[in-house]
């Protein structure tokens, strides 16, 4: 059985006031990065109602970039990619067990 949604808004929230004057200043032209973070409220709203989000990129990628504005980082500064790079063993691991587990001396173990 699936459940109605509702979506209710508080019209004297400050960041509804906010986007009410963005509407009424860009005549309903909102910027994209904007129209994300509304579109990041209905995913929030919801979570908050238990429902479940079809995406969950659609959710994790606007909060990644208001996580970096919240850092101080450009929204959309690149990650550099770094390169790891493996030396070789000098010897070869011996992968083959010469002791039979059961013949192990554990008589150094009784002095701890």
């Amino acid at each position: 059985m699936l459940a109605k949604k509702n979506l209710e808004l508080n019209p004297s929230h400050p960041v509804m006031k906010t986007l009410l004057e963005a509407v009424k200043e860009n005549d309903g032209d909102l910027p994209a990065d904007q129209l994300e973070y509304i579109d990041l409220m209905y995913q929030m709203a919801l979570i908050n109602s238990g429902f479940n989000i079809d995406e969950p990129t659609d959710m994790t990628t606007p909060l990644e970039k208001l996580i970096r504005v919240g850092f101080g980082v450009a929204r959309d500064e690149p990650c550099e990619d770094i390169e790891i790079t493996l030396d070789e063993p000098e010897e070869p691991l011996d992968e083959s067990v010469d002791e039979d587990p059961e013949e192990i001396n554990l008589d150094m173990y009784d002095e701890l």
